[in-house]
C-alpha cells in the first residue's frame, strides 16, 4: 500500500496571492496577514502590565482611543474598521478580547486589565461607561470572570442610560445588579 503524503499548507505567500492579502482568522471571516512581531509565544504570558501598555499604545494623551488609535488597533488584530459597526463582528472581537487579555493561567481578568479593555472596546460607545468605570474603581471586585465580561456587553446594548428598562429579576450577574443599585443611590442623592 502506498504511503500517504501529508498535504502541506500553502503558506502565507500563497494565501496572499490567492485572496489579495487576506487569510482566514477566528475573529471575522477574513483578515489581513499579520507580521509575526505581534504574536505572543507559548512561553511568554500576557500580563496586565502588558495589556495596559498595549492600551496606551493606541490611546492618545487624553487616555482615549481615537480614530487613529482604533484604526491601528483594527489593523493589528486583523479586522477591517467598518466591521466594528457590525454587531456580530464586534461581539466576536469583544469575546476574543477576554481571552487575549487574561493571564493564560487564570480564568478571570484582573480588574485593572478589565477596565482597560472595557475602555478600549466600550469607552466611546456606551453612555454609562464612565459611570461603570467609577463603580469598578470603588467596588470590592478584583477580577472579572467570563460570564460577567460577556454580560457587560449585553447590558451595554440593552439597558438604557437612565436604567429605566433594567429588570431587577433578570438573570444579570451580581456585579451588574450591584452596579445598578449603586447608580440608583447616586442618582437619588
Amino acid at each position: 500500500m502506498p504511503v500517504k503524503k501529508k498535504r502541506k499548507s500553502p503558506g502565507v505567500a500563497a494565501a496572499v496571492a490567492e485572496d489579495g492579502g487576506l487569510k482566514k482568522c477566528k475573529i471575522s471571516s477574513y483578515c489581513r496577514s499579520q507580521p509575526p512581531a505581534r504574536l505572543i509565544s507559548g512561553e511568554e504570558h500576557f500580563s496586565s502590565k502588558k495589556c495596559l501598555a498595549w492600551f496606551y499604545e493606541y490611546a492618545g494623551p487624553d487616555e482615549v482611543v481615537g480614530p487613529e488609535g482604533m484604526e491601528k488597533f483594527c489593523e493589528d488584530i486583523g479586522v477591517e474598521p467598518e466591521n466594528l459597526n457590525d454587531i456580530s463582528s464586534f461581539k466576536n472581537i469583544y469575546r476574543y478580547a477576554f481571552d487575549f487579555a487574561r493571564d493564560k493561567d487564570q480564568r478571570s481578568l484582573d480588574i485593572d486589565t478589565a477596565k482597560s479593555m472595557l475602555a478600549l472596546l466600550l469607552g466611546r460607545t456606551w453612555p454609562l461607561f464612565s459611570v461603570f468605570y467609577q463603580y469598578l474603581e470603588q467596588s470590592k471586585y478584583r477580577v472579572m470572570n467570563k460570564d460577567q465580561w460577556y454580560n457587560v456587553l449585553e447590558f451595554s446594548r440593552t439597558v438604557h442610560a437612565d436604567l429605566s428598562n433594567y429588570d431587577e429579576d433578570g438573570a444579570w450577574p451580581v456585579l451588574l445588579d450591584e452596579f445598578v443599585e449603586w447608580q440608583k443611590v447616586r442618582q437619588t442623592s
